[in-house]
């Protein structure tokens, strides 16, 4: 009966170990694809920067020239931002808001995709 108990005891205990290693690896999965889908979003995020930055900077040289001054179309420009800046500032609790329930609704969905 002692023998029993000691090979229950070490089953157990092996059960235990193999767990934790799991649970390790689950958490290591997580983080890799959390730093992924972060790193391709701050890539995709300096491609629009500069894209939409490029863009307005055209829009800006080109009302310069129908007004027929640079500084007043650059100014233009300048007025759009802000009124994007305030907007963002306006409405940051619903936009943070909707950029976490995205990126937990991905982890839950990859996560059910494993499960299956």
């Amino acid at each position: 009966m002692l023998d029993f108990l000691k090979d229950v005891k070490e089953d157990i205990s092996k059960y235990l170990d193999l767990r934790l290693k799991l649970l390790k690896i689950e958490v290591y999965e997580k983080a890799g694809k959390i730093s992924s889908v972060l790193s391709v979003l701050l890539i995709i995020f300096f491609v629009a920067f500069f894209a939409i930055l490029f863009l307005f900077l055209a829009l800006g040289f080109y009302w310069g020239n129908l007004l027929g001054s640079l500084a007043l179309g650059m100014c233009l420009v300048g007025g759009i931002y802000i009124l994007v800046l305030l907007t963002v500032i306006l409405f940051r609790k619903k936009i943070m808001g909707k950029i976490f329930n995205l990126f937990i609704t991905e982890l839950i969905e990859d996560d059910e995709e494993e499960n299956k």
